[in-house]
């Protein structure tokens, strides 16, 4: 949690294989108050779990290994504080219904949206999680 007198940070995780990816949300939270941290698959983000606390997890839902549900649910269930939101290039019924009901999400973000609509998604879930660090205090 931020400590009194430091500015308020939320700390992100991006789990996503797709360097890309990684790359646009690097420059998309580069003037946001946010530490970024880069994952390319399920066991690399759960050790980096195991050293560090996140405020949000943002996971995408095809990953080499584990795929993304797979990866929620582990989310929820070691670090159910956690916020987490699924990315899918597929946001089909059953894509949605089994990352809110398996992995807990609190929020599905479809790739391939159009920009705008992407980084006004993104706003949402920064300004969430920035009020729910700021709520946890010091």
């Amino acid at each position: 949690m931020a400590q009194s007198g430091s500015p308020l940070r939320l700390r992100v995780l991006l789990v996503d294989d797709d360097p890309d990816v990684g790359h646009w949300f690097t420059v998309r939270f580069a003037d946001e108050p946010v530490e970024l941290f880069l994952a390319p698959d399920g066991p690399t983000a759960l050790a980096l779990l195991s050293d560090r606390a996140v405020d949000l997890a943002i996971v995408d839902e095809v990953l080499p290994g584990m795929d993304g549900i797979q990866v929620l649910e582990q989310l929820r269930s070691r670090w159910p504080g956690v916020v987490r939101v699924m990315l899918t290039g597929h946001p089909s019924p059953d894509v949605v219904i089994g990352s809110v009901n398996q992995g807990g999400v609190h929020k599905v973000i479809p790739k391939g949206l159009d920009l705008e609509d992407a980084k006004g998604l993104l706003d949402e879930v920064i300004n969430e999680g920035l009020a729910r660090v700021a709520s946890a205090g010091p």
